[in-house]
C-alpha cells in the first residue's frame, strides 16, 4: 500500500516515487488536497479519488500500471498537466460524478485512454494518442470535449447511452483534431439502446457530429 487519506482537508502529496504497489495514492472523503510530482509506475492502481471534491492533480507521471487515474462520485476536481502512458487499462476513468475539468494532459498507450461513466465534465486541450480506444462513453451525458488532439488510436471514440440521456442533454463534441487536417465536420459513430415495453432493449447506431474539427493539431502546454 503507498498513501492512503481518508476524511482529510487540504492535504499536499508530492515528489513522490511509488513501484510495486497495489494502490499508490488512494484518497476517501476527501477534499482540496492536492497531488502534484509524483511517479508512479508498475502498480495495479495508481491514483483513486472515492467521494472526493475539490482537488487538484497535476504533473503527475503514471505508466505502466493496471489503472492510471480514477475518481468515482468525485465531483469538481481538477486534472491537469499529467502524463499517463504505456500499458493502462484506462488512463483516465470516472464512474460518478460530475463537473471534473481535465485539461492539458498526455493520455496514450491504453487498453481506453479514457473511460467515462460520468456527466457534465470539461476536457480540454488533451493529447489522446495511441490507444486502443481513445475515449469511451457509457450513459455519460452533457460533457464538453473541446480542443483535444486524437492521434493514431485504433478507435477514437465509443460511445454507448440511453435514449433517454440523448434527451437529457447530448455530449459537445468542438474544434478537435481527427488525426487529419478536416474541412467538413467529423461524425463520431457510437450506438444507443430503446427500451421497449416488457423491457425489451433494442441497440441501434447513432451519430454524433463535432461540426467545426481543427486543421492542425494543438500543441499541449506544461506536460512534464
Amino acid at each position: 500500500m503507498g498513501i492512503w487519506l481518508s476524511d482529510s482537508l487540504s492535504h499536499t502529496i508530492s515528489l513522490n516515487t511509488i513501484i510495486n504497489n497495489e494502490e499508490c495514492i488512494h484518497l476517501r472523503y476527501s477534499k482540496s488536497s492536492i497531488i502534484i510530482d509524483n511517479n508512479l509506475s508498475l502498480n495495479n492502481y495508481s491514483i483513486i479519488l472515492y467521494d472526493c471534491d475539490n482537488n487538484t492533480i497535476t504533473r503527475n507521471n503514471v505508466s505502466n500500471n493496471g489503472d492510471g487515474i480514477g475518481f468515482i462520485a468525485s465531483n469538481n476536481n481538477i486534472i491537469t498537466y499529467n502524463k499517463i502512458n504505456a500499458n493502462n487499462v484506462s488512463g483516465l476513468w470516472f464512474m460518478g460524478g460530475q463537473y471534473n475539468i481535465i485539461c492539458n494532459n498526455i493520455i496514450s498507450k491504453s487498453l481506453d485512454g479514457i473511460n467515462l461513466q460520468s456527466h457534465n465534465n470539461m476536457f480540454k486541450n488533451n493529447s489522446i494518442s495511441n490507444n486502443k480506444c481513445g475515449i469511451d462513453l457509457f450513459q455519460s451525458y452533457g460533457n464538453t470535449i473541446q480542443k483535444n488532439n486524437f492521434l493514431e488510436n485504433e478507435r477514437d471514440v465509443d460511445f454507448l447511452n440511453l435514449f433517454i440521456d440523448i434527451l437529457k442533454r447530448k455530449n459537445i463534441w468542438k474544434e478537435n483534431y481527427w488525426d487529419r487536417p478536416r474541412i467538413f465536420p467529423k461524425p463520431i459513430f457510437g450506438k444507443i439502446v430503446i427500451l421497449l415495453i416488457n423491457y425489451r432493449a433494442i441497440l441501434i447506431t447513432w451519430i454524433a457530429f463535432d461540426w467545426h474539427p481543427a486543421k492542425e493539431p494543438y500543441k499541449i502546454e506544461g506536460v512534464i
